[in-house]
This record gives structure tokens, sequence and C-alpha cells, in this order.
């Protein structure tokens, strides 16, 4: 009778996840022999073993059959490390929306306020913000500004010293005022880059008729309060 021996003793600091997976093809279960056939593969293998040098090796095999090999399994000391499971989390990436309403006054130089309400992506958090700015602009007048806009950035990087460049096309209505619609890039000032989009549309009261496109720049300052 012979001893078989599996020893995962070994198998203590192996990270079972990072070894690499090979494909397993679908495995068959074997078909058992019936006492006809097994008594015939039997006498086979004697016929060999008593008439060559390589039949003997199967009289091993042919022993084995009244005297099966025991099996002793020897087991790690500790689990091995399972290693950590992969994250599933999806990266959001760094987004920012706000929508106001923008109040300006313009005779080649002006001034403008704006207040409205914005939604962090990364991280989660929304809130008010309020801004000034001064500007230049080819528009003389008033108006009254929606504005939507989206930063490629953290809600953070609307705060501080920036502004926009902006260009708008108007309409005169039976009403007197222009309904004007636009849109342009938000840059913040320190470090000078541009972090945004911004789309503005609403209505302009001109005291001098002026062509219909209106050029704006604007520097300012813009102030945040997170409330969740």
């Amino acid at each position: 009778m012979q001893r078989i021996i599996v020893d995962f003793s070994q198998l203590d600091s192996i990270d079972l996840l990072a070894l690499p997976h090979a494909p397993m093809g679908q495995m068959k279960a074997p078909h058992p022999l019936g006492g006809t056939e097994a008594e015939a593969l039997v006498l086979a293998l004697k016929a060999a073993a008593a008439v060559s040098n390589v039949g003997k090796q199967f009289n091993n095999f042919l022993a084995q059959r009244h005297a099966p090999p025991t099996l002793e399994i020897i087991a790690p000391a500790k689990t091995p490390i399972a290693g950590a499971a992969p994250s599933m989390r999806t990266t959001v990436a760094d987004h920012t929306e706000a929508l106001g309403i923008n109040l300006g006054w313009n005779m080649i130089g002006g001034a403008s306020f704006g207040s409205g309400l914005y939604n962090g992506r990364n991280p989660l958090e929304w809130g008010v913000y309020g801004s000034a700015s001064m500007s230049v602009t080819t528009g003389i007048g008033m108006s009254g500004m929606v504005e939507f806009t989206i930063i490629f950035d953290k809600p953070s990087a609307m705060a501080g010293l920036g502004g926009s460049i902006t260009a708008t096309v108007g309409k005169m209505t039976p009403m007197g005022v222009n309904a004007a619609i636009g849109g342009g890039i938000v840059y913040s000032a320190s470090p000078a880059k541009v972090i945004g989009l911004v789309f503005t549309f609403g209505i302009s009261a001109d005291f001098v008729s002026l062509p219909v496109l209106t050029i704006t720049a604007s520097l300012g300052s813009t102030a945040m309060l997170r409330l969740g």
C-alpha cells in the first residue's frame, strides 16, 4: 500500500488573488467501467506485464485495486492571504454647476452683480454664491441675465479672483428691450487659466443703438457659502 502526502503548509504567505487565473475547460464526469469491462482491462494489463518490461509498470496499478493508497493532507498553519477585494467605486471627475442671475450696468466700462446656487459633483456639496465684477463691454445700457455655469473643477475653483469673457446677440422686442442670448469662457486669475464655460440668456435695455453682437470682459471676486 502506498501513501500520498499533499502538503499545503507552505501556502501561509501566498496571495491567492494575485495568482494568474488559467481558463478552465468544461470537465466531464468519468465513465465508470462495468464489471465485464473492468475484468477485461485487468486481463489485458496482466498480459502486457507478462510479455514486456514496459507492461510490468502496470503491476503497481493492479495492486492498488485491492490496497488503494492512503491520502494525508497537511493544512497550512494559518489561512492564506486573500488580499484586498478590488474596489468597485466609480471615480467621478471634478465638476461643478451653478445657476444664477447677473445684473449689470455698462457704459463701455461698467459693473455687475450676481448670485445663485451651485452644485459640486466631486466632492458632493451644494450652496450659494455671490459675485461682484468690473467689466469692459461694447454695449451701453443695463441688462438682467440668467447664467448657467459649468466649472471643470472642484467648487472651490469658483471662489476668489476671476471673471469671464462672453459674446451675446440680441433682438429688439415689441416692448423696447433686447432679448439676448450668449456664452463664453470662465477663467481664474490666480493662477491664470480657463476653468469652465458660461451660458447666458435674458434681456437688456440699450441707451444707444449698437451692433447686435456685444462682447464683454469682466474681472471680479466670488464668495461661496456651503450649505450641504
